[in-house]
């Protein structure tokens, strides 16, 4: 299965193997320089295909007679945006999760207490969500926010 841990694995073996084979029959050094090209593609698949499971598993469909859909919202609450989208989502009946940023619930408490009084979920996504989060270490990722 082409995964996140496999991919690593796989080439682990092939640059291990690739040096070996280099050193015993010398051949020319370039192939080397080559893995991590193919390596960068096939992780920018998995990043960029979010239904590849690369990193873990995601749930993108599901076999159902049913119409539904599953809207979420990130990086709120917004004062500007987000009670304009509970009011259409109150007029259409419908039900949405709501991925909140910690630091900007100050201020905006009341925005949120809606948000759980019109009966939406509400999802944790992060505290800060700064630009280069993405480059944090875990260490840095498990840090409590003072």
């Amino acid at each position: 299965m082409l995964n996140f841990r496999n991919t690593n694995i796989f080439f682990i073996i092939l640059l291990a193997a690739g040096i070996g084979i280099y050193i015993q029959y010398g051949f020319p050094f370039y192939f080397i320089f080559l893995l991590p090209i193919a390596y960068c593609l096939i992780v920018f698949w998995g990043c960029y295909y979010v239904g590849s499971n690369f990193f873990i598993t995601i749930v993108c469909k599901a076999n159902t007679a049913n119409k539904e859909i599953a809207i979420s919202f990130d990086d709120g609450p917004a004062t500007l945006f987000t009670p304009g989208i509970l009011q259409v989502l109150k007029n259409e009946h419908v039900k949405a999760t709501f991925f909140c940023i910690g630091s900007r619930i100050a201020g905006n408490e009341a925005i949120l207490k809606q948000v759980h009084a019109d009966g939406h979920i509400i999802g944790n996504h992060s505290y800060s969500h700064h630009f280069w989060f993405d480059l944090y270490s875990a260490k840095k990722c498990r840090m409590t926010w003072h």
